[in-house]
């Protein structure tokens, strides 16, 4: 199912608590199941507080929307996504006059099991009390995820068959498999990052890496934008320098040198357009000046962000 527009967000949340009756065609009464659905649309104004679904992918074609399950709310730019879970409520917004085209994505129930069931391993499940990691439906975690060249591939392609009209419901199951493989290889990823965490009980690493995800999220969201330790801390509700510790621990660097690397891997998207300046992306970014941005890009790649963009078009 492929929609342009959010469906009534009346009619949804009764569907959900069981108000309007299904019936299968003998006429008795079934609990829906969420079909494979994608939710195109493009929209200046949206806000759909408390909803529940399946598995869904939260992400934009450009423009931005804002999603929150209960933590501090996460702003999905089109350089991010953000994942819920089955029956799990969120809130998720767009701006008056900020328009936005979305792809959310949201993974039929029946799929969505099958996948898992024959791909989740007895190590997935450690979480079980904490994620809700069980053999029908893994929890997994609620924060920014950015899109790397996988995703990109999948997304990219899902999305031209859709517009030239060549999305099958049979295209869309192979999609949504691949989509499934692919949150379950950066859940794993994430297990790799609580386990680092110096605490004796999983529900206590859990619970700080939850916290830590929180400021990733925050860093994500305001990557333009002047950033201290000690707002970080408090997004993580954590003191600052055990904030600091838990940070390097778990994703191998410190807050500063993650956020320019976020700056720089939005840099390289910026530079594949002649028309915006050199000194106009450093400011984009959130660098001082255009100088300590060329500094920085020539330390990391060993060219100036010019010599960068003239090779791209040479």
């Amino acid at each position: 199912m492929i929609r342009s527009d959010f469906p009534d967000i009346k009619w949804l949340k009764s569907m959900v608590s069981g108000q309007i009756k299904v019936t299968d065609p003998s006429g008795k009464l079934i609990k829906p199941k969420w079909p494979n659905c994608i939710i195109n649309a493009t929209t200046s104004s949206a806000y759909r507080p408390d909803v529940q679904g399946p598995i869904s992918i939260f992400m934009n074609i450009s423009g931005n929307s804002y999603c929150s399950t209960g933590g501090p709310t996460a702003t999905i730019s089109d350089d991010f996504f953000y994942v819920t879970n089955k029956n799990q409520e969120y809130t998720l917004t767009i701006e008056p006059d900020q328009p936005a085209e979305t792809l959310n994505i949201h993974l039929g129930e029946d799929l969505s099991l099958q996948v898992l069931s024959g791909l989740i391993t007895p190590t997935d499940q450690i979480l079980n009390d904490s994620y809700g990691l069980t053999s029908e439906n893994i929890g997994f975690a609620n924060r920014l995820y950015r899109k790397d060249d996988t995703l990109a591939g999948i997304v990219k392609c899902l999305y031209a068959d859709h517009k030239n009209g060549n999305l099958s419901s049979l295209k869309l199951d192979e999609y949504n498999y691949q989509l499934m493989v692919y949150l379950l290889s950066q859940h794993r990823q994430i297990l790799k990052e609580v386990r680092k965490l110096p605490a004796a009980k999983a529900s206590t690493r859990i619970e700080l890496h939850r916290r830590l995800s929180y400021s990733l999220d925050y860093l994500h969201s305001h990557q333009n934008q002047s950033i201290d330790l000690q707002k970080l801390a408090d997004e993580a509700f954590l003191s600052k320098y055990h904030f600091l510790r838990l940070f390097k621990v778990t994703f191998g660097c410190s807050p500063y040198q993650y956020l320019q690397r976020l700056r720089l891997q939005r840099a390289f998207s910026l530079l594949k357009s002649k028309e915006i300046p050199v000194n106009q992306i450093a400011i984009q970014l959130g660098f001082e000046n255009a100088t300590s941005f060329s500094r920085l890009f020539f330390q990391r790649f060993g060219a100036s962000p010019t010599r960068y963009r003239r090779s791209l078009f040479a």
